[in-house]
């Protein structure tokens, strides 16, 4: 249209669809974007409500990529100024497309209850049906009891008007609640006939919502790591937001519950290598760290744990739902709870997971119901305070009758074995007491760790997380800082640490790691001399670990550094080594593995767990 800009503007508005973010390949976007300046360049100052849509627009679009949402406010205020009895509604749409992110909350249902007063001031626009659809959306994000109401006037409405688009978010709208029903079959069978009819309509986000209905499903029944190579596919869609963090975060965890720990940790490091502040404020936030709590958790980190927690907490009282509502992750409170429970702060995790059954009692979400149950008793149980036991039992037997009705087959079995562990019995009842503490042996024999529990016992290669774990073990119950633990194991003095910057290393420390790699040169070239393998490896081990740690705590010139430097350097590189020891050890046996892998945290300060309802009396020689 170069001769008539009026009809470009139209073309370009048209072009963006009726809700935002439709262009979602690199190249439509910059085209879309770009018809829309070039039309309002073109535009004749006489124009000034075509001119202002545009701007609408745009200001939308770009607060998607990251740009400021007051953008969008001016542009709307511009609109309203004109005073068009129609373009306010179309504006004021757009708007509230991008308030999506929790911390929009209070401000998303006063511009939906302007766009339907608007729109119903307007005779012949679909803006009416679009803020009836918005309103809806918001109630639900909210937690808000008149959602369901709202939800039955909508499909109504968008069934006696034909409108696709809208009929689309009502199917997705239902998948969600008959997965809070707990008829999980019927939620899988209803999203994928919502995918269907979004795939008919062409909406953008067909995929991703028939994906989050399908990760839902299955991490409520415990069968999540299914799941990877389809999560994979998703992150490779080419209508995924650029900006979203949700998938990478799941293909994280799903890779953990494989049991793929370093890959995973691998992953998760590089998904946050630019700090919690770098995960986009988006309609996803929520959900995104809700998924980092489990895969901090699944992971043992509990330093990101703690972070995780008191980030969320401001928002805990919305339950997670990500986008518009697609689906309903149970309460936020369980969240906090989960991440306070892997970050070892018990007691706040108790009372967390309290109001979150509270909570869900208003959402009606049976499954996470059952999730939360199981999890306040696992809880209870590391606690181990007067009652705790008792409690969990009755929690867990609440969890195991509502699972095995809601067919929650991949959590049942390990929620019957606590049971039946807290028990003290078989599982089918009778009083609970606290049980006797095995024996654990964990003992550095040569070149070698020997690891018992119980009587049943591996041997394992030396590696320096080992180490660690022998520290940690020794300790238990004591959060130990990775500098402080790194130090530790060395055997080397530390200078004095705190959030100012002093020196990781003081001179006298310097001092002795040079020394003792001077001892250590000399023994290789003894072990050389005499032939003597076992000496030459125990000696090369010990020399590369504080080379290691030098290359770490020494600058430019030879100069410390400072721990400000340090401290990520530390957690990355203890948290591995354990999480190599831990996984060498599951690799040689599973069950010996498995028990020190639910028991340690790691992260800037790391944990050794101890676990009241299966307590291990340690005997540790490193």
């Amino acid at each position: 249209y170069p001769g008539d800009p009026r009809l470009l503007a139209r073309a370009a508005l048209g072009l963006g669809g009726a809700w935002v973010d439709e262009q979602r390949d690199e190249l439509s976007r910059r085209r879309m974007l770009a018809l829309c300046r070039r039309a309002l360049a073109a535009l004749p100052a006489d124009e000034e409500l075509l001119a202002a849509r545009l701007r609408v627009r745009l200001a939308a679009e770009q607060a998607y990529g990251g740009a400021p949402l007051a953008d969008v406010a001016a542009a709307v205020d511009n609109v309203r100024a004109l005073r068009d009895p129609a373009a306010p509604a179309e504006a004021l749409s757009l708007y509230h497309h991008t308030l999506l992110l929790p911390s929009r909350s209070a401000d998303r249902l006063a511009v939906a209850d302007e766009l339907l007063d608007t729109a119903a001031q307007t005779d012949g626009t679909i803006y009416a049906l679009f803020g009836q659809c918005w309103r809806t959306v918001d109630l639900y994000l909210a937690g808000d009891g008149r959602a369901d109401q709202a939800f039955v006037d909508l499909r109504e409405r968008a069934s006696a008007l034909g409108c696709q688009s809208v009929g689309y978010i009502v199917a997705v709208l239902e998948v969600m609640r008959t997965f809070r029903r707990g008829d999980l079959a019927g939620a899988e069978k209803a999203a994928e006939e919502a995918l269907r009819l979004g795939l008919a309509v062409g909406d953008a986000d067909a995929l991703a919502y028939y994906g989050a209905h399908l990760l839902a499903i299955r991490w409520v029944q415990g069968r999540l790591g299914e799941l990877v190579e389809i999560i994979a596919s998703v992150i490779d869609s080419a209508t995924l937001r650029r900006r979203d963090r949700i998938y990478p975060a799941l293909l994280a965890y799903g890779t953990a519950l494989r049991s793929d720990r370093a890959a995973a940790r691998a992953m998760l490091d590089a998904l946050l290598a630019d700090g919690l502040d770098a995960i986009p404020a988006f309609s996803t936030w929520n959900a995104t760290v809700s998924v980092l709590v489990e895969a901090a958790a699944e992971l043992g980190d509990g330093g990101l744990a703690g972070q995780l927690a008191d980030r969320f907490a401001p928002f805990a009282h919305l339950p997670v739902m990500p986008s518009l509502a697609v689906v309903c992750l149970g309460p936020g409170e369980r969240v906090v709870g989960a991440a306070c429970a892997a970050a070892g702060r018990l007691d706040e995790a108790v009372t967390w997971f309290h109001r979150a059954l509270r909570a869900n009692r208003r959402l009606g979400n049976r499954p996470f119901d059952a999730v939360t149950r199981a999890q306040l008793a696992a809880t209870l149980v590391r606690r181990g305070g007067p009652g705790d036991l008792e409690a969990a039992g009755e929690l867990y037997a609440g969890a195991i009758d509502l699972g095995t009705e809601l067919g929650l087959s991949g959590r049942l079995a390990g929620w019957k074995a606590a049971a039946a562990a807290l028990d003290g019995r078989d599982g089918r009842g009778g009083p609970s007491r606290r049980p006797e503490p095995v024996r654990g042996v964990l003992e550095r024999r040569r070149g070698s760790w020997y690891v018992a529990i119980d009587g049943r016992a591996t041997t394992i290669d030396h590696l320096v997380g080992m180490r660690y774990l022998a520290e940690l073990v020794a300790r238990p119950d004591t959060d130990i800082a990775a500098v402080d633990l790194s130090a530790a194991v060395a055997g080397v003095p530390t200078a004095a640490r705190s959030s100012r910057g002093e020196r990781t290393l003081d001179d006298r420390a310097l001092r002795a790691y040079r020394r003792r790699l001077d001892e250590l040169d000399g023994e290789l070239d003894a072990a050389d001399l005499t032939g003597d393998v076992e000496r030459a490896r125990r000696a090369a081990d010990e020399r590369a670990f504080i080379v290691d740690t030098l290359r770490r705590d020494v600058g430019l010139g030879g100069r410390p550094r400072r721990l400000s430097d340090d401290a990520e350097r530390s957690r990355m590189r203890v948290s591995k080594a354990i999480h190599r020891a831990i996984a060498r050890l599951s690799g040689a046996d599973p069950v010996l593995g498995h028990a020190l892998h639910v028991r340690i945290r790691t992260g800037h300060s790391c944990r050794y767990a101890s676990d009241p309802g299966q307590p291990i009396a340690w005997r540790v020689r490193a």
